[in-house]
């Protein structure tokens, strides 16, 4: 079969964490991966800007642990929950699978995330949609 440098072996619909975690896994196993991103990156994104303590190991996977961590997060040692009474509870981090959580802007981790897939390959098209299936 002969394949252009248009040929995917596999198309992701959105960059959000999953999406771009996907696809640089794919990447990684030689997998021909398109990444179709409707925004343009870095954007903002509402969110709390925490990161739990199992995403670490997500990171070092994925070979962007070192990225995330240049990039200045607040290390979170606990975590506190809140009743919408005002009662609270605080329990450490370490509950969640790991020694500290992040506190890292949504727009650095997806960037970082989207530098990363790059480099392993993934071809990234962003301001785009996917409108229909061609076979």
């Amino acid at each position: 079969m002969i394949t252009s440098p248009h040929t995917y072996d596999v198309i992701i619909a959105g960059g959000g964490p999953a999406g771009i975690s996907a696809s640089s896994h794919l990447a990684n196993r030689d997998v021909r991966v398109l990444l179709v991103e409707q925004k343009k990156f870095p954007r903002a994104k509402l969110c709390g800007e925490f990161i739990s303590p199992e995403c670490l190991g997500h990171f070092q996977r994925l070979g962007v642990a070192g990225k995330m961590m240049s990039s200045n997060p607040a290390l979170l040692t606990e975590t506190v929950f809140y009743s919408r009474a005002g009662h609270s509870l605080t329990v450490p981090s370490g509950w969640f699978g790991g020694s500290r959580a992040l506190g890292l802007s949504r727009a650095v981790m997806d960037n970082n995330l989207l530098q990363r897939a790059r480099e392993v390959g993934v071809a990234v098209h962003e301001n785009a949609s996917i409108t229909e299936v061609i076979e």
